[in-house]
């Protein structure tokens, strides 16, 4: 579904865009707009990643996997320039279509084995009910006021601690806190 979508996308920007470009110009910039939206679709609705975690590297991968997608569709476009000079519009349209689907593949074979990858491990435990699926948080995980009882923080004021501040580490939030 999430490439059926980019491939729309990547078609209607590249029809609107060839208008006021060149057939190459038109290409990069319809194909770097769909990939970012490729991305952040596949990395939620596809492999089920939310929140910020990993996003920045996420869409870093995305991008190196957009430039293979650019290469092939790029010389595609190319080759058809080679091949017929004059082809018109919709032979571009055509063309560009075709190397899409092929880079849609590409593209989600690099997500499952590269990009997302490591997400696989933590989505089966999810299914065996180690993590939450919709947080990726464990499955006792609670945030904050809904703490579970033997993990809330203690309140140590006791004046023991000679820097005046108390440590406390919260085991599910990965986040280490100082308490004055």
């Amino acid at each position: 579904m999430v490439g059926a979508f980019s491939t729309l996308l990547n078609l209607s920007l590249f029809v609107l865009l060839r208008q006021a470009t060149g057939v190459q110009v038109a290409n990069a910039l319809a194909l770097l707009l769909s990939a970012i939206a490729n991305t952040a679709a596949n990395r939620r609705l596809t492999f089920g990643v939310r929140g910020r975690i990993r996003a920045a590297r996420h869409q870093t991968q995305g991008l190196l996997v957009f430039g293979i997608g650019l290469v092939l569709t790029s010389g595609s476009l190319a080759a058809l320039d080679i091949a017929d000079p004059q082809a018109g519009r919709s032979t571009e349209a055509a063309v560009l279509v075709v190397a899409n689907l092929a880079a849609t593949v590409l593209r989600f074979v690099l997500f499952r084995s590269w990009v997302f990858s490591d997400c696989d491990a933590r989505f089966e435990d999810a299914r065996a009910g180690d993590y939450r699926a919709d947080t990726g948080q464990p499955a006792d995980y609670r945030d904050d006021m809904n703490r579970p009882a033997d993990h809330q923080p203690e309140d140590d004021r006791s004046g023991d601690d000679t820097t005046g501040t108390t440590d406390t580490a919260f085991p599910y939030d990965g986040e280490r806190t100082t308490a004055s």
